[in-house]
């Protein structure tokens, strides 16, 4: 099978080479790692990127490896303090909504008359104290 020989340049050969690595690394570090990072531990994407740049700046190289880490508990120990304000702040980390929970939520009727803040607060009394 005959291919047809490109003609090719030095500069061209140069230019594919810086610009090949940059463009793959950009792309990766920009793009898929976030939305990776963000599925695989339920934060939006934006806040993992905005968690590596606050913590990088914090404490340098270890506060990048640290930040998801570190944002991922601080959301899980968010969802679960009784106060409106801790809650919004973990559904903007996590990008959950008043309307998907409510949908996933039993009714007290299914549960057989079960309160649901009651079963909350027991789930929330088996959590250690933090302080």
């Amino acid at each position: 099978m005959y291919l047809p020989r490109l003609p090719r340049s030095p500069q061209f050969d140069r230019a594919v080479a810086f610009l090949g690595p940059l463009l793959v690394g950009s792309i990766a570090k920009d793009v898929v790692e976030p939305l990776l990072l963000g599925h695989a531990t339920k934060l939006q994407p934006v806040a993992v990127l905005l968690c590596i740049l606050f913590f990088g700046t914090l404490w340098g190289i270890l506060g990048m490896v640290m930040a998801v880490p570190l944002t991922a508990v601080t959301r899980i120990i968010l969802m679960n303090v009784h106060h409106p304000l801790c809650r919004f702040l973990a559904e903007v980390l996590g990008g959950d909504s008043h309307s998907s929970r409510k949908a996933e939520a039993p009714s007290s009727a299914a549960n057989g008359g079960d309160n649901s803040e009651g079963a909350n607060a027991a789930r929330v009394e088996q959590i250690p104290a933090l302080l």
